[in-house]
């Protein structure tokens, strides 16, 4: 027997007292069903067809049916459905698809040092930086850090992969710990592609220690809105064949006065791919990068601003990887993640094939409605 195919049974055999007697316990809630819908209007500097004018666009930016439940004390599901960026640039032809879909068995619940072990099985967002595992529906700033976030081309789908991943806090939930062996890149075996020929799954993780309370969802949030205080740094690591990304992260939540809330949030990524292995046609992130974004909040408004920088490995053969943002944001948290506007302002700055830096500006408006 291969060493993959005795892991799993393994696992297997070693879960399956844990699964039959969660599953002699009862439903412990009924399904539930949300909807998040973030429409966005998008102002462009020099986007229009003329290269001069402003670009004037309106598109749904997440639209996002989520069906969750328990099957039992012990065993439950998540699954949601998006379509993100629904007719930008009058562009309609997006489709509906499952981005999250997998089943959580707790295993150990209040076990002294082990405070909680949960065992997710099914499509996973990675658990590789603390902003990828943020929900959208409770980001600080108006959208991710995605310019600085990046997988290598086909190996997740919006940062979703298939695969198992294990998830638990630690004394006394101080000690936050997710790791994952997930499908990864796969060469194709009928014309002998070099990439990963033996097939080797991938390995995503990330450790973080919370110094005040620990955030014991499957997603983080981005901001708590006044109901917890976090201090935590964190460290993640994603590794597959002919490629590896590391990261470290610092994130702060903490309410000041019960109408005063200061958010920080800063993230370094080094990408390291070994374009031997992966091919000359195949793309990938090479480079580091680092983000900060900083809000404060009084009552239901916050001003939040932020800053994106990814420096590419070779500036001269690959300049277009460069990307440098800045970014101006108002938050009104109407009804908090229920219901909220966020207006932002942004330069944007590229570097196209000759290495001549472009600046355009951009204004977003997006509302959300989270129910």
């Amino acid at each position: 027997m291969k060493k993959p195919g005795g892991m799993l049974l393994l696992i297997t055999l070693a879960l399956f007292p844990v699964m039959s007697r969660a599953a002699d316990q009862p439903a412990s809630q009924p399904i539930s069903v949300h909807f998040l819908l973030q429409p966005q209007f998008q102002f462009t500097e020099k986007g229009a067809p003329d290269a001069a004018s402003w670009d004037k666009d309106a598109f749904i930016r997440r639209a996002r049916v989520i069906v969750a439940g328990a099957v039992s004390d012990r065993i439950s599901f998540f699954a949601e459905t998006d379509i993100p960026n629904w007719g930008k640039d009058g562009n309609w032809t997006g489709s509906l698809y499952i981005q999250d879909a997998y089943i959580d068995y707790l295993l150990v619940k209040d076990g002294g040092f082990v405070n909680n072990l949960h065992l997710d099985a099914g499509m996973i967002l990675l658990p590789f930086s603390h902003n990828d595992r943020q929900s959208a529906a409770t980001l600080d700033t108006l959208d991710y850090h995605s310019s600085l976030i990046q997988f290598p081309t086909d190996s997740t789908k919006v940062w979703r992969d298939t695969g198992l991943e294990a998830r638990g806090l630690f004394w006394d939930k101080h000690l936050d710990i997710r790791l994952g062996v997930f499908t990864g890149l796969r060469g194709n075996a009928s014309d002998g592609s070099p990439l990963n020929p033996k097939d080797n799954p991938r390995f995503t993780g990330r450790v973080q220690y919370n110094f005040l309370d620990a955030e014991e969802s499957f997603f983080y949030g981005g901001n708590y809105l006044g109901a917890k205080k976090i201090l935590s740094i964190g460290a993640g690591l994603d590794t597959m064949a002919g490629y590896r990304a590391t990261t470290l992260d610092l994130f702060v939540d903490y309410p000041l006065r019960p109408v005063l809330g200061l958010v920080f949030q800063a993230n370094y990524f080094h990408y390291s791919p070994e374009p031997e292995r992966l091919g000359p046609d195949f793309e990938a992130p090479n480079g580091q990068a680092f983000d900060l974004e900083a809000g404060l909040r009084y009552r239901n408004l916050e001003p939040v601003i932020s800053y994106e920088r990814f420096n590419p490995e070779d500036p001269v053969l690959r300049p277009m990887d460069f990307a440098e943002n800045l970014r101006f944001g108002l938050n009104w948290w109407v009804m908090g993640h229920t219901a909220n506007l966020k207006a932002e302002y942004a330069r944007l700055k590229t570097r196209d094939a000759l290495s001549v830096d472009k600046t355009r500006g951009q204004w977003t408006l997006q509302a959300q409605v989270f129910y």
